[in-house]
Parts: C-alpha cells; sequence; structure tokens
C-alpha cells in the first residue's frame, strides 16, 4: 500500500538523486549529486557553520556587549541603539564588536550552505514533487532567506557603527525590522525541520510492511 500524499520510492529517483535537477545552475548540480556525496556536502557545511558560531560567539563575548545584543537589535529606537553603542565605546569595545560583525558572515553562509543541502538532503528521502519533498525544499528556502535577512541586518549595523552618535535614525527600525523577521523565520524554521525529520523516520518505519 501507499499513501495519498507519497508513492513508495524507488532506490533510484527519491534516495540517490533528483530524477529532473531544475533550478539554477548550483541547484542543479547539487540534485545531481548522489545521496552519499550529498551527506558528505552536508556535514562539512555543518562543520563550517559550527566553527563559524563559535568563532563570532567568542568575539561577541570580547566585545562584551552580552545580553543587550537582543535589546540592540530589537530596539527599533535610535536613542537605545545609540545608548548600547556609546557603553561600547566607554569600555574601548567598540572595535572588537566591529570585527565580530565581519567574522558573523562566517556563520552566516555557513548556516545557509548548512541549512539548504540538509532540506535538500530530507528531500531524497520523499517522492519528488510530493507534499514532504515540497515541504523540505520550502524549509531550504526559508533557512537561506533567514540568513539574507542576517546579512543585510549587518550592512546596516555597519552604516551605524560608522557613526554611533550621528547616524540616520530611519537605520534603527529598519536594522530591528531585518533582525525581528531574521528571529521569526529561524522560530518557525526550527519546529519545521523536526516535523520534516519526524516524517522522514515515520516512512523509514513503514517500509518493512509496505515490503
Amino acid at each position: 500500500m501507499t499513501t495519498p500524499t507519497d508513492s513508495t520510492p524507488t532506490s533510484s529517483t527519491a534516495e540517490t538523486s533528483d530524477p529532473e535537477p531544475r533550478g539554477n545552475r548550483l541547484t542543479r548540480a547539487v540534485d545531481r549529486l548522489s545521496t552519499g556525496r550529498l551527506a558528505i556536502a552536508t556535514l562539512l557545511a555543518g562543520i563550517w557553520m559550527v566553527g563559524g558560531l563559535m568563532i563570532a560567539n567568542a568575539w561577541f563575548a570580547k566585545s562584551d556587549i552580552g545580553e543587550e545584543l537582543f535589546a540592540v537589535q530589537l530596539a527599533f529606537d535610535p536613542d537605545v541603539i545609540r545608548e548600547q553603542y556609546a557603553r561600547l565605546v566607554a569600555q574601548d569595545t567598540l572595535d572588537t564588536y566591529v570585527q565580530t560583525q565581519v567574522l558573523d558572515y562566517l556563520f552566516i553562509t555557513g548556516l545557509a550552505a548548512f541549512g539548504w543541502l540538509l532540506h535538500r538532503l530530507i528531500a531524497r528521502a520523499h517522492v519528488p514533487g510530493s507534499r514532504w519533498h515540497r515541504v523540505a525544499r520550502f524549509g531550504g528556502l526559508l533557512v537561506v532567506t533567514s540568513a539574507a535577512f542576517d546579512a543585510l541586518e549587518n550592512l546596516v549595523a555597519f552604516a551605524m557603527l560608522a557613526d554611533t552618535t550621528g547616524f540616520p535614525d530611519v537605520l534603527a527600525p529598519i536594522y530591528s525590522t531585518l533582525a525581528a523577521v531574521k528571529w521569526t523565520i529561524a522560530f518557525v524554521g526550527g519546529p519545521l525541520l523536526l516535523v520534516q525529520l519526524g516524517a522522514v523516520v515515520a516512512r523509514r518505519t513503514k517500509r518493512p510492511a509496505q515490503s
């Protein structure tokens, strides 16, 4: 028997590679990879992401911004952001914080690569075109979108950090909006990933009864 949404995949389609790679050149190249090679690429991207996170967190700690980071990101108020920047200037850690923003791109790019590849890998467990296959592809786009908003958020931060007392007020709500969208996507994407993994496990456990 098969479920209404997923027909039983053959090993040469759902689990080895996408039978009809579509999209841009990068997407087509990834979809032509064997599942084993895609898993290795995903693992390497995950190591990159974790390494970038560890480096960025170490520099965040050096800047001593601490829990105030979220207050800055979601302030929407230029005066609140200027106050936090003034504190960094007073404790002589502003340059460290600026460097942290640069190093944060190691994590951002790693997150985008890992999240996108992981969801492409999860999609291999489902029949191309099925509901869960589409959900996995959508999850990958969510991760990349979140990373893109994070990258844009840092660019706005650089503009404010270039003049911590005189940056245009309009930059504050733009900065906080980008941060809010980033975190919203992250809070949606996390549970969605868990649901997808649960669907993969459920599908695997049903196979013996179907064979």
